[in-house]
This record gives C-alpha cells, sequence and structure tokens, in this order.
C-alpha cells in the first residue's frame, strides 16, 4: 500500500499525483488494525460505506483520481498563448469548419457538453477574450472575465443591451478573430433556437435528443439581429481581404518566382477565404430560418407557408457553397472532424467540460467528419421542408396543387396519409417537435392551427360513410367530443419517434376500449331515438372498430421496424396482422358501401326536389303567378311527395341527407388506402402461410417451442389489444385451430406453399393499380414505397421456389419431397397407415430448411432467406 507524500509534489506539474513521491504505508495500516477490536472500522465523516462500495463496482474514475489526467483550464491556455485568439485565415476556417461537425453531433442525440462544447472557443472566457480584440462591446454589460462572469450574465440577471456597432475594430488582422467570434455567437444563437422548438413542442425524449443547456453559455442574452450584424461586418471584411488577395495574386504573376503570391497565401488563402464567407453566409441563413420558425403561425396559411419555404430554400443554396468552398482543403490538409490532430488541434479538448458533467458517466461520442455534417444538415432542413405540406390546405377545406393547379377536397383522411409517410421517414427531432407543436392546438381544439377539428371529423365521419342523421344526432355529441380528444393525440402520436410511437399506442388502446363503450351506448339511444330494428347497422361502433384496428394494424408493424420479433415467431405475428387487416377491409368495404348508397340516395332526393319545382312553376305559369290559389296547391302537393319518400327507419335518414352539408370525400385517398391495406394483407398471408409450409412440412426452426411457452410469449405479444372490446383478444389456441383445421384439410400436402406463392404473386397487380393512383397524384414517396412492397413479395416467391426446388432434389435421392406425403417423414399417407405408425415422432428427413428473416426490401415486411441444410 502506497501513500502521496504531499510535501514532495512537484508544484509545476500542476496536478495531484503527476511527479509525486510515493511511500509504502503498509506496516502503519497493520499498526492500526491490529489496535482495533472485532467489529471497529477505521472511519472519519466524510467516508460513506455504501458510495465506496457503490463507486468501486461501477468502476467510477472519480475514486481514483490518479486515473484522470489534469485537464487544463480555458483562462490558463489563453494566458501562456497555447488558445490563441489572434489567429490566421486559414485556422480560422478550420476551427469553423470542425465546429460545424461538432454541432451536428448535439442534432444527432449528444449533449452539449459531448460535442459542441469540447471546442474551447464557444466558452466564457474565449469569447470574452474575442469581444476584446475585436472590439465588441455591450451597453450596460457588466465588466466581467472568464467562464463564471459569462455564466453569470447568461443567467437571466437582466439582459444586457445591444452592441455598440461604431466600437468594432476595422483592423484587416483582426478579420479573421472576428470571423470566428461571428460563428461562435451564431451557432450558439442557432443551438438555442432550435433547443427552443424542441421543448416547446415537449416531445423529446432520452434517446431523441438532451435539449438541456447545463447552465452553458447559448447567448440568450444577444439579439439575433446582433448575431447577425457581426456575421455581416465578418463577411463584408472578409470579402475586402478576398479581393485583395486576388489583385495580389495578379501582381504576383508577374514577378520572378511568385514570391509575392507565396507572401499572401497563394491558392489556399483563396479558398480558406471563400469557405469562411460561404460559412458565415450559411449562418445568416439559419438565424432567418429561425426566426420564422419561432413566428410561424399556420393560421397565415399560404404567406406563412411561402416564408418558411423562401428561409428554407436560402439555407439550403448556402450550404450547397460550404461543401464546395471547403471540402477541397479538407481533403488537401487532411484534418480530422474530431479536432484532435491537425493544425487546429489546440482549439479542441475531449476532457474539457469533465468538471462540468458531475456525477454523469463518461461517453464517447461519435463526431460526424465534415462531409457527414453536410449530409446531417442537409437532412434536417429537407425534413422542415417536408412539414410544409401539413400547411398547404387552405381554409376552406380546399388545397391547390403547384404543379397541375388543381383543387382537390380536404380530408382527415388525406392529412392521415400525409403523418403516416411522415412518421415513416423517420425525420429528425427539429422537423417533428416543429409539427407537433402546429398540428392541433389543445387549448383551441384547431387542426393545423385553423381547422376546429371537431368539425374536420365530422366530415371525415361523413365522408367514410356515416349518415349525417347518426353525425349530427343529439345522441353523437358526447361520443363526439371524446372521439375528438382521442384522434388528436393519434395524430399526434405521430411526431414522436417510432419507439415512443408503439409505447404511447398501448395507453392509446384504453381510450379507444372506453370509445367503443360510448359508441355502444350511443348507437343503442339513436336507434332508441329514432324507433329503429336492434338489426340496424352499428354506424359509430363500425367506425370506431375502424379506428382502432387502424392503430392495432400500427402496432403490429412498428415491432417489425424495431426488431422487437424472434424468427420463431414471426409466424404467429404474421397470422394475427392478417387477421386484423382482413376484418378492417371488411369494414371500409362496409362503410364504403353505404357512402355509395348515401350518395346516390342524395342525389335521388335533389333530382325529385328539381322536378317538383320544375312542376310547380310550369303549373304557375298556368294557372297564373302571384294568386294564392296556385301558391297554395302547389305547397300542399309538395309536402304530400315529401312525405311519400319513404317510411320506417329510412324516413328520418332521408330528409337528414337533404338537409345536412353536401359531402366530397376524397375518392383517392380512400382508395390509396384500400389498395395499401390489401397488399399489406397479402404479404402477412403469404408470409404466414410460407413459414407455415416450411415450418410444419420440413421442420425449418433450429429451436421447438413447447406450447406453453409458445401461449405465453403469445399472450405478451398482444396484451396491449386487452382493452379493446372490438375486435375481441385472440389466443395462442385460436392460432392453433387454424393450423389444425389446415391439417384436417390436406395443409401438409404443400398448400401452404402454393397459396404463399399466389398471395405474393397477387401483390403486383395490386401495386400496378397504386402506382397508377400515385402517377395521378404525383406521389413520388408514395411509388416507391409500393415498389419496395413489390420487392418484397419478389423476393418472398424466389425463396419459396429455391426451397422446393432444392428440397424436391433432396427427395429425389431419399430425403424428403414435397408433394402428396406425410409432413414428418416423407412417407405416403398409405404407407403410414400400412405400416401402423400414424401419429408417431418419425426420424426427420435428411435436408430441411433453415429459414431466417431480412428486411432488406421494406421495414415492415420480412422477406424470408431460407438455405436448405443437410
Amino acid at each position: 500500500m502506497a501513500s502521496v507524500n504531499e510535501d514532495e509534489v512537484d508544484e509545476g506539474t500542476g496536478g495531484s499525483g503527476s511527479g509525486a513521491a510515493w511511500t509504502d504505508i503498509t506496516s502503519d495500516c497493520r499498526l492500526a488494525a491490529a489496535s482495533l477490536d472485532t467489529g471497529e472500522m477505521i472511519c472519519s465523516p466524510a467516508f460513506s460505506l455504501f458510495e465506496a462500495m457503490s463507486a468501486l463496482e461501477l468502476m467510477d474514475p472519480k475514486m481514483d483520481e490518479s486515473l484522470l489526467e489534469p485537464v487544463e483550464s480555458v483562462q490558463s491556455r489563453l494566458a501562456r498563448g497555447a488558445l490563441p485568439v489572434q489567429v490566421s485565415v486559414a485556422q480560422a476556417a478550420r476551427v469553423v469548419e470542425n465546429m460545424l461537425a461538432f454541432e451536428v453531433a448535439w442534432y444527432q442525440g449528444a449533449s452539449l457538453l459531448d460535442s459542441l462544447f469540447l471546442c474551447l472557443y464557444p466558452h466564457g472566457a474565449s469569447i470574452h477574450a474575442l469581444c476584446s480584440l475585436c472590439g465588441v462591446t455591450r451597453t450596460s454589460e457588466p465588466h466581467e472575465s472568464g467562464a463564471e462572469g459569462m455564466r453569470r450574465k447568461s443567467g437571466g440577471g437582466g439582459a444586457a443591451g445591444p452592441i455598440v456597432r461604431d466600437a468594432i475594430t476595422s483592423d484587416p488582422a483582426c478579420t479573421p478573430a472576428l470571423t470566428l467570434l461571428a460563428v461562435v455567437f451564431g451557432t450558439l444563437k442557432t443551438v438555442a433556437g432550435f433547443r427552443k422548438v424542441i421543448l416547446d413542442a415537449d416531445i423529446y425524449e432520452e434517446e431523441d435528443a438532451q435539449p438541456n443547456s447545463l447552465g452553458l453559455y447559448l447567448a440568450e442574452n444577444l439579439e439575433t439581429d446582433d448575431a447577425i450584424f457581426l456575421l455581416k461586418e465578418a463577411r463584408e471584411g472578409l470579402r475586402l481581404q478576398e479581393g485583395g488577395s486576388s489583385q495580389n495574386k495578379g501582381v504576383a504573376g508577374h514577378e520572378e518566382g511568385g514570391e509575392m503570391e507565396e507572401r499572401k497565401g497563394g491558392p489556399g488563402e483563396d479558398r480558406d477565404l471563400a469557405s469562411l464567407v460561404a460559412q458565415l453566409t450559411f449562418r445568416i441563413a439559419l438565424l432567418n430560418l429561425i426566426d420564422v420558425l419561432h413566428s410561424f403561425h399556420p393560421s397565415q396559411g399560404a404567406k406563412a407557408g411561402h416564408a418558411m419555404r423562401d428561409a428554407l430554400q436560402e439555407a439550403i443554396d448556402a450550404l450547397g457553397t460550404i461543401k464546395e468552398g471547403g471540402k477541397e482543403t479538407v481533403e488537401e490538409e487532411k484534418v480530422e472532424a474530431s479536432g484532435e490532430s491537425g493544425s487546429v488541434a489546440f482549439a479542441f479538448d475531449r476532457g474539457i467540460t469533465r468538471a462540468l458533467k458531475g456525477n454523469a458517466p463518461r461517453r464517447v461520442i461519435h463526431i460526424p467528419s465534415l462531409s457527414q455534417a453536410f449530409l446531417v444538415y442537409r437532412t434536417l432542413l429537407d425534413d422542415l421542408g417536408k412539414t410544409l405540406a401539413a400547411f398547404a390546405f387552405d381554409v376552406n377545406f380546399e388545397v391547390e396543387k403547384e404543379a397541375t393547379g388543381t383543387e382537390r377536397a380536404f380530408s382527415l383522411q388525406r392529412l392521415r396519409m400525409f403523418l403516416d409517410a411522415f412518421a415513416a421517414a423517420s425525420p429528425g427531432i427539429i422537423a417533428r417537435s416543429f409539427l407537433h407543436q402546429h398540428l392541433v392546438k389543445e387549448d383551441e381544439d384547431l387542426l393545423l392551427g385553423r381547422f376546429p377539428f371537431s368539425l374536420a371529423l365530422a366530415e371525415h365521419m361523413q365522408g367514410v360513410g356515416l349518415p349525417v342523421s347518426v353525425v349530427c344526432s343529439p345522441q353523437s355529441q358526447a361520443f363526439l367530443l371524446t372521439a375528438a380528444k382521442t384522434l388528436a393525440e393519434a395524430l399526434r402520436n405521430l411526431c414522436h419517434n417510432k419507439a415512443r410511437q408503439r409505447t404511447r399506442l398501448e395507453v392509446l388502446f384504453q381510450d379507444l376500449g372506453v370509445l367503443e363503450e360510448q359508441a355502444e351506448i350511443s348507437d343503442a339511444d339513436f336507434r332508441a331515438a329514432h324507433q329503429l330494428s336492434e338489426n340496424t347497422t352499428p354506424f359509430l361502433l363500425q367506425w370506431i372498430m375502424e379506428e382502432a384496428l387502424r392503430h392495432m394494424q400500427s402496432y403490429i408493424q412498428l415491432g417489425f421496424e424495431l426488431d422487437l420479433y424472434a424468427a420463431t415467431e414471426a409466424e404467429e405475428i404474421l397470422w394475427y396482422l392478417d387477421c386484423l387487416l382482413s376484418v378492417r377491409l371488411q369494414i371500409l368495404t362496409s362503410l364504403e358501401n353505404q357512402r355509395i348508397e348515401l350518395e346516390k340516395l342524395r342525389r335521388q332526393t335533389t333530382a325529385a326536389a328539381s322536378s317538383d319545382k320544375e312542376k310547380q312553376g310550369k303549373k304557375e305559369s298556368k294557372s297564373g303567378t302571384g294568386t294564392g290559389k296556385g301558391r297554395g296547391g302547389g305547397g300542399k302537393k309538395k309536402q304530400k311527395n315529401k312525405g311519400a319518400k319513404g317510411t320506417g327507419e329510412n324516413k328520418g335518414e332521408e330528409v337528414a341527407v337533404e338537409g345536412g352539408p353536401t359531402i366530397r370525400p376524397d375518392d383517392d385517398a380512400l382508395a390509396e388506402t384500400q389498395i395499401a391495406l390489401s397488399i399489406h394483407r397479402l404479404l402477412a398471408r403469404g408470409g404466414h402461410l410460407a413459414l407455415t409450409g416450411l415450418g410444419r412440412a420440413r421442420g425449418s426452426w433450429p429451436i421447438e417451442i413447447p406450447r406453453a411457452r409458445a401461449a405465453i410469449r403469445f399472450h405478451h405479444r398482444f396484451k396491449a389489444f386487452a382493452p379493446l372490446r372490438y375486435p375481441a383478444l385472440m389466443t395462442y389456441d385460436d392460432f392453433q385451430a387454424v393450423h389444425d383445421q389446415r391439417r384436417e384439410e390436406g395443409d401438409e400436402e404443400g398448400a401452404s406453399l402454393t397459396n404463399a406463392k399466389e398471395c405474393f404473386k397477387a401483390v403486383k397487380t395490386l401495386v400496378e393499380h397504386g402506382v397508377r393512383i400515385k402517377s395521378h397524384l404525383q406521389d413520388e414517396e408514395g411509388k416507391v414505397n409500393l415498389k419496395n412492397l413489390a420487392r418484397a413479395a419478389i423476393s418472398n416467391s424466389v425463396a419459396l421456389v429455391q426451397a422446393e426446388a432444392s428440397l424436391r432434389e433432396g427427395g429425389e435421392k431419399g430425403g424428403n419431397r414435397i408433394g402428396k406425403e406425410d409432413s414428418r417423414n416423407g412417407l405416403k399417407k398409405e404407407e403410414i397407415r400400412g405400416a401402423g405408425v400414424e401419429g408417431k415422432e418419425i426420424e426427420r428427413p435428411r435436408k430441411h430448411a433453415e429459414v431466417t428473416l431480412s428486411f432488406v426490401a421494406h421495414p415492415q415486411v420480412p422477406v424470408l432467406v431460407v438455405k436448405v441444410m443437410e
């Protein structure tokens, strides 16, 4: 055992343990231990056995400071000149480029302490030093220096005044330093602006982002106009130097040896100047974009959308110029984006924020390269651009398409399809937060900031086939209010990441179960109020069942995307998904038939009313207009015809339809939904049939799951559906009953594989139909999704053909055969009965198919990978 002799510590080392003299104290410890009685321990007030043991178990480096290298403070580096303030153009260009990569690491989920603030220049002492050099002062700014001073000034204790613009130095030698300061302020304002978007939406989770500022200075007391002013001042200074460098380059071309060109920096300095100018331009565009995001209000309609679109395009264009200006320089000098090597290693230190992390564990954060940072930023801007499609609807429930100029009726179904596609693309946290913030205003009950959500929901229910008399009846009003809140939460759920979507769906199923119960009560009250028979269609229950099935489908498919299922349970899950999709298609077909009938009835009512009006006009023209007798007689006849239009349950419905609003359903949206459901149903059915054929007939799974264990696993996978009254929760016994029925019908003779191939083959026709609709709507992303579904179907078909061919070949050589044979041993039924061994386990064939699953074609559709094994 050793101890540090503090009297002999070298003070020049700057830390404990470095250069210290160690002394053996083993004998002292033995002497102290011998003086203790049984059960006594050496203790001090600062000692905690629990904390000590926990730290030892967690391997906490704080318990042994000799494991931690001493970190020099920013103030100390500035004092001894290790962190230069007066930098060159090349150094400024390298620092700015690498700082962009560290900023992007925060967008990818790292904390600010592990990303941006690993750069030394955004720290308070560096900012103060740069401000002093460049003459950047603030009115009413406290004269404090160091990190603590900057932290106190940013803590909300009174905002500092604006920048004194006349005091900024015009010395060209300070232009690189001013550029660095301007980029630091601009980056901090950018991070603070995006952080505000995330916090306002309040959807972030641990795996999404870490927006906590941890008391760091994010330029909160600096106005955006002042930050943009500094960026423009620095850009103007760089452009002057850029022009002077070009002139000097021309003069140097006439001098012998090119000495002037070498002295002025040559083409390398020109590239650095161009890169810095592009960085400043991009930062200005970003700050303008953030201002638009914060002031965006969807109630402004097209005006707000155009302003955001222009700001986004400006930022995208500026980002493209950075890539062109900085790429060659980075590759030429091979400066790593981590900042740990190259000419600007002095500006980055991975341990600088160690003291600020407190008890947080040490983490290794991946810092992207500069080219990767450009791609991340471009994706961020593109994701924000995608959100504009949600706000393109005009206030009169119509949307104008820019490409064709045509108008299409607004529908909640169309908006939900957009949100489904938006969520499937896995956009970043900033775009999802922005859309979530403006999607549905909870306090105002406004959809997209303009449409009353209850009205939009009522229009949607009528559009899918519910009669107006049901939707607008007094018995349905309480149900509609509850349904509006639940469905608004379902829409907002699509703005979360996929893991959170699936978790929040489990809570949503509980609310949907309550809605189903209310729907049953409302339907019963409606039948009683209108004296309808018990066999009348339960309209509200039918509609809410379709909503529940929609989210059940999403819950299962999200499990595929998140890779939650084992290959051995894919057959059960695909079977359950097939059942849900079949029921949902039946309900949608029923609702569509109701809509067609109601539309036909409305047209007939309108035509009858027009005919009566025309007859009345002719009669009045014959008898003479203006006489009371003519008008009265016509009125009585019209009332008589109106009363004879129907009896029983249709009478009240016809009157309500005639007086209700005009229903304008989005036929393309309904057709798209039905086609997509049919494709997914065929893929799910083909998948579980293929797994049934390969698994039961040839024992493809290397692991046999006991029935009791499989039943427990089945219940665990689908227990989230238990709160729903309809459809009823299925059990593992239901799954087994289907297989037993297929076995009795001769499924072991290869029918499962044949039916699976037919399902995959039928997908092609539906995909072609869907692509035609997408082409009409100019939906490129939708066409790509359909083609990926077709790829999955083709891949599964090829896998089945290969498996059949390999296993048939093995059967001809004495192994298992595909055909009219028993699934367990390759013998025909007659041979088994003759041998008297029916129902007994017989040795498996020499060849079997080992099946694994892949999602290379589509994230929600498993593709079979079949390998024939000896």
